[in-house]
């Protein structure tokens, strides 16, 4: 099963089958409503900040319609597209329905580079600096260090997909 993101209703969906975007093994949470089953939708809802998470069955018992489809619609997409980085059948990405308005593609990744973004994130320097939502200039601030993040973890991970090459892996 693919691992995703959607955009559905102002509401961020990620999706996953083991870990979820740039999850590392260690932190597999259960599901918040069932307690039972691995959560593999984590939902973050973007003007608040709150966020869930729930395993399939109970996300597919809480979702509107539009989330759903939307959901599946990001699954088609993860299933026929290939990692931005090495053009590698993809397993897995992060993207929005607002990107099909405006034509930006989904961020799509393969499993080796998934490896890669997961070292990255876990590293200290590129820890994600808390959203200031109440703070105009704060705002202004985090949204240059996370471009600034941004462009070491391409340069990262085009590292690492020249390194594979190099060796014959990729």
């Amino acid at each position: 099963m693919p691992v995703g993101v959607s955009r559905a209703c102002g509401i961020w969906i990620v999706r996953h089958h083991q870990r979820a975007r740039y999850m590392s093994d260690q932190e597999q949470k259960l599901c918040e409503r069932c307690h039972e089953r691995p959560a593999t939708f984590h939902i973050c809802y973007s003007h608040t900040g709150e966020s869930k998470s729930l395993c399939e069955q109970c996300y597919r018992e809480s979702a509107s319609p539009e989330e759903l489809a939307s959901s599946d619609d990001f699954r088609d997409i993860v299933r026929n597209g290939k990692c931005r980085f090495c053009g590698q059948p993809a397993v897995g990405g992060s993207g929005g329905s607002l990107g099909a308005f405006i034509g930006a593609e989904p961020f799509l990744w393969c499993e080796p580079c998934r490896r890669d973004l997961v070292e990255f994130a876990e590293r200290p320097e590129n820890a994600i600096p808390e959203f200031p939502f109440d703070d105009e200039a704060g705002q202004k601030r985090v949204s240059e260090q996370m471009a600034e993040r941004e462009r070491r973890q391409e340069e990262f991970i085009r590292q690492r997909v020249s390194e594979r090459r190099s060796r014959g892996d990729a």
